[in-house]
Parts: structure tokens; sequence; C-alpha cells
């Protein structure tokens, strides 16, 4: 009795530091997102306006498509991210010979900051002397005007940028995943004499189910939040036509200073987010 009240004890500082750091910015984004309220517009002095700023929101044709160039980026990096990340995990979890002078090469693009990412994705595809821009030219692919001033060539190039970028990661999660697999259902599918693609299908992808779910959801959380690659690589252009949510977010808080509308955008994603997590979270537990 006395440990769990001393336990009880200890556990405080950690809630009120949570709540400091978490709760404290939830609860006043929630609260600004009712309002209408600007640094800087006359008029906008904090007046209650109820759900006026999320009624702007759904009829907003721009945070539609805002959020699905964010949806399309989803859609495109995670099966791509996913099937090359058990790739390299399966070959990695064997520990052939050179495993780790290869595993050094493949973890080191993450290591790298998005705002450095989205830089060395600029010079390489700037018009006429950027690497891609100049080598397309060479071997006689005319795309009309630059790489990066073409709404599909411009998504085409964040999406594989950040393919390069987070793969790592996904490795990462899966190769912890392979390398805690037990061994029993391997020795018993084995002595039922079945090939390596049933093995895989019928073993190893049930058992690496919840790592795969927690991958899948946490690469789609941190798309919801791209913006440094974006930011520098193409601004959000030609146009808004590669704008995510978050770039979105962002130039209607800190460009048109309109912090009540930005407040309401932003929980409508948190609570995007929180659906997936809930989702993902009860598929884990009826696997479990």
């Amino acid at each position: 009795m006395i440990k769990k009240s001393v336990n009880f004890y200890f556990r405080i500082p950690v809630w009120v530091f949570m709540l400091l750091v978490a709760g404290f910015p939830i609860l006043y984004t929630v609260n600004l997102s009712f309002r209408k309220f600007s640094f800087a517009l006359p008029g906008y002095d904090g007046q209650f306006i109820g759900l006026g700023n999320y009624t702007r929101a759904l009829l907003d044709s721009h945070f539609w498509s805002s959020l699905g160039v964010t949806c399309v980026i989803i859609l495109f990096v995670i099966p791509t991210q996913l099937v090359a990340g058990f790739l390299i995990a399966g070959l990695l979890a064997k520990n052939l010979r050179g495993t780790k002078i290869f595993s050094t090469f493949i973890f080191l693009p993450m290591t790298i900051a998005p705002i450095v990412v989205g830089l060395i994705g600029r010079l390489l595809l700037v018009d006429r002397f950027g690497l891609v821009s100049w080598y397309l030219e060479y071997i006689g692919i005319d795309l009309g005007s630059s790489i990066l001033g073409q709404r599909i060539p411009a998504l085409a190039s964040i999406i594989i940028l950040d393919i390069w970028h987070w793969t790592p990661y996904m490795v990462l999660l899966l190769l912890a995943g392979l390398q805690a697999l037990p061994v029993e259902p391997y020795e018993a599918i084995e002595l039922e004499g079945a090939s390596k693609l049933q093995t895989v299908w019928y073993v190893t992808l049930p058992l690496l189910r919840p790592i795969l779910i927690t991958a899948v959801l946490f690469r789609s959380i941190d798309l919801f939040r791209i913006f440094d690659e974006l930011l520098v690589l193409t601004g959000g252009g030609p146009g808004s036509s590669t704008e995510s949510v978050e770039m979105f977010t962002y130039k209607v808080n800190f460009h048109n200073w309109d912090m009540g509308y930005g407040a309401s955008i932003g929980v409508i994603t948190l609570i995007m987010v929180l659906l997936m997590s809930l989702l993902a979270l009860k598929v884990t537990s009826k696997e479990t």
C-alpha cells in the first residue's frame, strides 16, 4: 500500500510537465479556434464566434486542396516505404557479410535535417543548373519548363525525396520487429515444406502486423506535418498545387495573421490524426 502511494506521488511531476507542455497548448488552441483573433487585422480582437471558423474551413476549397495534396503524398509514400523498408530490413536481418557497412549508408539519410533535404532537392532540381534538370536535358527529355514549376513533376519530386529521407526509419522499425520474432513458427512451417514466399505470407507478415500498423501510423502522422521540405523545395507552388495542410495552416497564421481560423484548421487536423490513431489501436488490439 505504501509502495503504491509513493509511486503515485512520483508520477505527479510527470503529469504536471505533460499538462504544461502538451495539455495547455492544445486547450489554448481549441479556445482560440472559437474566436475571431489576429495580431494584425483590425476587428479581430478575440470575440467568440462559435463554430464560425470550423464552418469556414469546411467550406474553404483551399483547405480541401491542401488536405488532398497531403493525402496524395501519404498514399504514394507509405506503400513504397513499407515495401522497400520490409525488403531492406529482411536483408539486414540475415546478417550477411558487409551488412554493418551497408546499414551505415542505409540509415544515413534519416540523420539529415528535413530543411537540408529540401535544399538538396532544390539544388538537384533547379532549372538548367540542377544535376537532374541538366541530365534530362542532355538525354533529350524536354519538360517544357522547370521540374519544380509544374504540378505533377514537383509533387513527384516531393514524394521521391521523402521516400529517400524516411525509408531508413521504416527499415529501423521493421528490423527491430523481425529480430524479435519467435523461432518456433518458422521451424513448424519449415517441417511442413513451405516455400520462402509462403513463410513470409503466412508467418512473417501476420506476426509483424502490429509493427506494420504502428510504422504506417507514425509515418502518416509525420506526413500530416510535412512542411520544411516543401518550404524550401517548392514553397507550396506552382500556385498552391503542392501546398500541404501544414503549410496552409502556416500561411493562414503567419502570412494572413488569421490566428483563430488557423487554430481551427489545426484542431481539425488533430482530430483526423486522433481518429487514425484510434483506428490503428483498435486494429492492433484485435490482433493481440
